[in-house]
């Protein structure tokens, strides 16, 4: 037989108790007389009285004293109800938030800075290459740069440096080549192809762009300035001359007499003019440029400047 659980003893004990208590209310009912005379004869026993306690079925009838005393019954303990703990609140734990990690700054690779290709300057000016003679000095290519008036260059493959400054169509300025220097004098041919002038004021240097030809002459003097002449009894005087390229023109005896000529190389020819008077001339330059002899018309004019004293002999 299968065992009874505790809740199920207890309801059986409750249903049987219900049951006596209705039998013994239909006893008691039905010979209440009959009983009452007998219990006056006799002397009563008590008896333990069972009492009830009142459930809600008896809706408030108070218990009934019973002759017998019904089976003692034992209340059931109240089942155990097993008192689950609640279970527990859901604690809410939040995904742990990452530490934001600093972002690496890209170091930027650096762009190569392509090497500029040298340009060749335009050949406009004094700019670019020339084919140059400078007689036995053999000066070779020149080449220019022009910004503005100043000019640099290089010559006989980058031996010899030029530094000038440039005056209309004039060059003029410096050379300096193997620890010496000296002076430079550069006209340009209206053409732009070509130039002629001289180095330390007497020997020739000219030059032209490739492919061309050189000027004539090549060489031209420098006569530009101011000279002490001595033309012996005519007294001449200061003489101040002025220059273009192969083209002079000045002035002597105080401004009295005009001088007008043309230069190849180192010789200057041409007229004098003064008193409604004229006549020929010739000035050849001496090499260290700085004084000339000649003659007018055969007789002896010679000069000098920067302090040179009269060459000797004046005439020539």
């Amino acid at each position: 037989m299968p065992k009874l659980t505790q809740l199920q003893v207890a309801i059986i004990a409750f249903l049987a108790g219900g049951l006596i208590v209705i039998a013994i209310f239909l006893l008691t009912s039905g010979g209440g007389d009959n009983n009452n005379s007998q219990a006056a004869n006799r002397t009563p026993t008590p008896t333990a009285v069972a009492s009830r306690t009142p459930t809600s079925e008896a809706q408030g009838t108070p218990s009934v004293a019973s002759t017998e005393a019904p089976a003692a019954t034992t209340a059931p303990p109240p089942a155990a109800t097993a008192t689950l703990p609640p279970p527990p609140a859901a604690t809410f734990t939040p995904a742990p938030t990452s530490t934001p990690m600093s972002t690496p700054t890209p170091t930027p690779t650096p762009t190569p800075t392509p090497t500029p290709t040298p340009t060749t300057p335009p050949e406009t000016g004094w700019n670019g290459a020339w084919e140059t003679n400078c007689g036995i000095s053999a000066c070779g290519v020149m080449n220019l740069l022009q910004t503005g008036n100043t000019v640099v260059g290089t010559y006989a493959g980058g031996d010899g440096t030029i530094d000038g400054t440039v005056t209309g169509n004039r060059l003029t300025g410096t050379w300096s080549r193997n620890g010496s220097s000296g002076s430079i004098d550069f006209w340009m041919n209206v053409s732009g192809q070509r130039w002629q002038g001289n180095f330390d004021g007497y020997y020739g240097w000219c030059g032209r762009r490739a492919g061309g030809s050189y000027p004539s002459p090549c060489g031209v003097a420098s006569w530009y300035g101011t000279w002490v002449t001595d033309c012996g009894l005519a007294f001449c005087g200061n003489m101040t001359l002025q220059q273009d390229g192969t083209a002079i023109s000045g002035t002597y005896a105080g401004g009295g007499g005009t001088v007008t000529g043309t230069v190849n190389g180192p010789t200057l020819t041409g007229t004098w003019m003064r008193n409604a008077t004229s006549g020929s001339l010739t000035f050849n330059m001496l090499n260290n440029g700085d004084q000339f002899n000649g003659n007018y018309g055969g007789n002896a004019w010679c000069g000098y400047r920067n302090a040179a004293g009269d060459p000797t002999p004046c005439l020539n």
